[in-house]
């Protein structure tokens, strides 16, 4: 006769021990899993988070008129400041700069795009900048000879002779603008840059900011202008100082051009996220080309 053997208590014991192991490590690896697909996402988004800034900075960058570009660095804000362009042309005549107030005329080629139609120059909005070899000479005012003026910027007052016509309205190829006053000097290569405000990008309060500011002396902040917050978790050190001393943690440096190289922008910023920091660099060319 056959007798069935059942399951001793010792060998239960073992299986539920096996299974126990197996268990924890199942959990384990599925844990690490997990975490691996969380880190990666986290670490996707801040390189999707930083990539939209950089790149909408450069493009921006790329119509900075030349050695329009200052930086400023306060306890908790740094920011970067340029003009950009809207329009370039080739003037056909240069006023020269007078003692008093007058209604200077400048000729110039016709601001005209591909398409044929007119890019609308708009008095009192749009201003006229020659020559510009430092950031001072764009937005600080001169105290020498013309008194009060800015002297490689002027003030678009109108257009044609009496300088009430039509900005689109041209004669054989050539508009003529009505500018408050004449420029100091002229560019070698009788480029004048048509811009209207001043562009500034700002990392204060761990955010990335843009905002539009007139042209003038002083390098505004975010304090009473706002703007539109492009990234978050930025934790660059933000400590005062000169702009001309670099910092190995300042999100912004210039480099102004020099006889043998173009101007340089460094933007490096250091994303913080789920305690980990991961750092972006990149490095803006602009063409010295006043």
């Amino acid at each position: 006769m056959r007798f069935q053997r059942g399951v001793t208590l010792i060998e239960l014991v073992v299986v539920l021990i096996i299974l126990a192991i197996t268990s924890v490590g199942i959990t384990s690896f599925v844990s690490s899993s997990i975490s691996s697909v969380v880190n990666i996402n986290d670490r996707e988004q801040v390189l999707n988070g930083a990539r939209f800034p950089l790149q909408r900075i450069q493009r921006e960058l790329a119509n900075a008129i030349p050695n329009s570009i200052r930086v400023l660095k306060n306890n908790g804000e740094h920011c970067l400041q340029f003009v950009p362009f809207e329009w370039v042309s080739v003037y056909l005549d240069l006023p020269v700069a007078r003692e008093d107030d007058y209604a200077a005329s400048m000729p110039i080629i016709a601001p005209q795009m591909l398409s044929g139609s007119a890019f609308e120059i708009e008095p009192d909005n749009h201003v006229a900048i020659v020559y510009p070899l430092r950031s001072d000479d764009i937005y600080s005012f001169n105290s020498g000879s013309v008194a009060n003026e800015r002297l490689n910027v002027r003030n678009i007052m109108g257009c044609g002779t009496s300088g009430t016509q039509s900005c689109t309205a041209f004669i054989n190829n050539t508009l003529e603008l009505v500018l408050e006053n004449g420029f100091l000097n002229g560019s070698p290569a009788e480029r004048v840059y048509f811009a209207r405000n001043a562009v500034n990008f700002c990392v204060t309060n761990n955010a990335l900011v843009r905002f539009e500011s007139e042209i003038a002396n002083g390098q505004p902040t975010t304090a009473n202008n706002g703007g539109v917050v492009l990234a978050n978790n930025i934790s660059n050190t933000l400590i005062s100082g000169s702009a001309s001393v670099f910092s190995e943690d300042d999100p912004f440096q210039y480099f102004a051009p020099s006889r043998v190289r173009n101007a340089v922008v460094q933007i490096r910023f250091r994303f913080l996220l789920n305690g980990e920091f991961v750092a972006f660099q990149q490095e803006v060319h602009i063409a010295n080309a006043p």
